[in-house]
This record gives C-alpha cells, sequence and structure tokens, in this order.
C-alpha cells in the first residue's frame, strides 16, 4: 500500500464558500510528473540512503604466529656401574620414546662416552625418533644433572643453541665426567637422574576471523531536510 502525504493549507475567508464564520481546510494533493501521485523528495533522498548503506567491504584476516613450547623430560639411570660394563666406548642405550610438540623423542645415553677421545666423560644426546627432513623442528635443549633432592647441579647444566631437529640429534659428549659422578652424593643406590628441559621454537601461519564487514554510512543531512520543510512548508499536516 501506497501512503501520501496530502498537505493543507488555508483558504482566504473571502474566497470560502460557506457562512464564512469557519475556516475551510483545502486538500492538496502532491503530483509527480505525468501527474501521478507519487513520493517526495525526502523519501528518495532516504531510500538512496539505504542502498548506500547495503554496500559493505568484505575482510579476511590471517597471522604469523611465532612462539615457544617448554617442557621436560626425566631420565633415571639405574643400575650405572651395570650400564659402564655393557656399553663401551661409542654404544648407547636409548630411553623409552616421549611425545612432546607433536613428534616423538628419545634420549641416548652413553656411559663411557661417544668418541674415544670423551672416554672418560658420560655423553647424552636427544633426538627425534622419525626424522623429517623437510620438516625439521627447532628446539633448545638444556640437559640438567640433578641432586638428590631433585635439584640441577649448578656445575652440570648445559645448553644447546638453536638447533635443528631433523635426522641428526644434538647433545654434548662431555656432559658428566664419571670420576666425578662417581665421588659425588649425586648419585646414590648406583643410580642418579638426569634432566632434559625442551624449548620448541615455533612459526606457522594461522587463518584469523575477520571483524565483520566495515559499512559506508554517509554523513546525516536531517538538519538540511528540517531547514528546507521550515522555509517551503511542504509536507506539513496541516498549515494555518
Amino acid at each position: 500500500m501506497l501512503l501520501l502525504r496530502l498537505p493543507l493549507t488555508r483558504v482566504d475567508a473571502d474566497t470560502m464558500e460557506g457562512d464564512g464564520t469557519t475556516p475551510r481546510l483545502e486538500l492538496r494533493e502532491k503530483r509527480l510528473e505525468g501527474g501521478k501521485p507519487g513520493l517526495s523528495r525526502q523519501s528518495h533522498g532516504s531510500a538512496s540512503i539505504l542502498s548506500r548503506r547495503k554496500r559493505g567491504v568484505h575482510t579476511t584476516r590471517s597471522a604469523m604466529v611465532a612462539g615457544n613450547v617448554t617442557g621436560h623430560h626425566l631420565l633415571d639411570i639405574e643400575g650405572y656401574s651395570v650400564t659402564k660394563e655393557l656399553l663401551p666406548c661409542g654404544k648407547c642405550m636409548d630411553s623409552h620414546r616421549f611425545k612432546f610438540g607433536g613428534r616423538l623423542w628419545y634420549i641416548s645415553y652413553y656411559p663411557n662416552g661417544r668418541n674415544p677421545v670423551y672416554a672418560d666423560f658420560i655423553s647424552i644426546y636427544l633426538k627425534l625418533v622419525e626424522g623429517i627432513i623437510d620438516k625439521p623442528m627447532k628446539a633448545v635443549v638444556t640437559y640438567n644433572l640433578l641432586d638428590q633432592a631433585g635439584k640441577p647441579v649448578p656445575s652440570h647444566i648445559l645448553t644447546t643453541g638453536v638447533c635443528e631437529y631433523s635426522t641428526q640429534g644434538f647433545g654434548f659428549q662431555r656432559f658428566i665426567k664419571r670420576e666425578f659422578l662417581e665421588n659425588s652424593d649425586h648419585i646414590k643406590n648406583d643410580c642418579f637422574t638426569i634432566r632434559c628441559d625442551i624449548t620448541i621454537k615455533k612459526l606457522q601461519a594461522e587463518e584469523r576471523t575477520a571483524l565483520p564487514p566495515s559499512v559506508d554510512v554517509p554523513p546525516s543531512d536531517l538538519h538540511q531536510h528540517l531547514g528546507n520543510l521550515l522555509v517551503t512548508k511542504e509536507g506539513a499536516d496541516v498549515t494555518f
């Protein structure tokens, strides 16, 4: 249904029909070109504004995320003297596999050193179970000899730089000198503990939820419309 606003204007008393005592109101219909009733300029302006408000800007969003994932693994050596006898220099025993950072790892323990040059030392290395060349893991690793209270021994805290783990492991050939360990209080009942702190460096691209589309809203021209109404008196319901 189309509603038309029919402005009312006053007719002078000397041109009115009737007894001349009561003002008569005359209906005046607003017409567009062609003589057909239509919407006023204000209505067309409002439709244009609504049309412009429907237009928005589509926005997408993503992020480059860098961060650290940190954890540790405790390796208990039980029966140290037996491991010395069974594993000569260059031979190691691998720990149980453990999962960290979405990958499987293990620690290789060399009780008589990995290299003959360092046969008087215990060597230790962290390795990936399945190294993937095109998907290496970058990590910083700290090896700690723990005392009987479970605290790191300050003289035996060794940290690697940032290493790229894929098909090889990283660690220290001279982690603990056997003579030092055997004469210390850090070994008890032929047992001692090594703690391996691992910090994985991660860098990945992620999708983000974009903000709602922005809307281009034109500045308000209400004051101009009100001014035109006051001057022209068009659109008024009744005028006197």
